[in-house]
């Protein structure tokens, strides 16, 4: 299970504290979901973060947990990720692959 960090800031010309999520690379409980697209294909176990984007025509296969995808990162049409034990694919957050990009 991922973990998330809080931590207050202050809103400028306020007092207030408001409560900002702070992500080490791990997904937020209330972060958005992973999109995943209807002709999007994961096959084994993938580990995706907050508001991952796998767009269409995508394929993950994973072999034993090998990939992982950071917060917000997004893998567009046609791709392929392929991860086992020995070459693990980690993508980190706020990435973006093309289209037709195998990784």
């Amino acid at each position: 299970m991922r973990t998330s960090a809080t931590f207050g800031r202050l809103r400028a010309g306020t007092n207030a504290r408001r409560r900002c999520p702070l992500s080490l690379n791990h997904a937020c409980p209330e972060g958005p979901a992973p999109e995943i697209a209807e002709s999007a294909v994961v096959i084994g176990t993938a580990s995706l973060g907050a508001g991952v984007i796998l767009a269409q025509g995508l394929v993950v296969r994973s072999s034993d947990g090998g990939v992982s995808i950071g917060n917000h990162s997004a893998v567009l049409e046609n791709g392929l990720v392929w991860g086992t034990p020995e070459h693990r694919v980690r993508i980190g957050q706020r990435t973006v692959f093309g289209h037709r990009r195998p990784v």
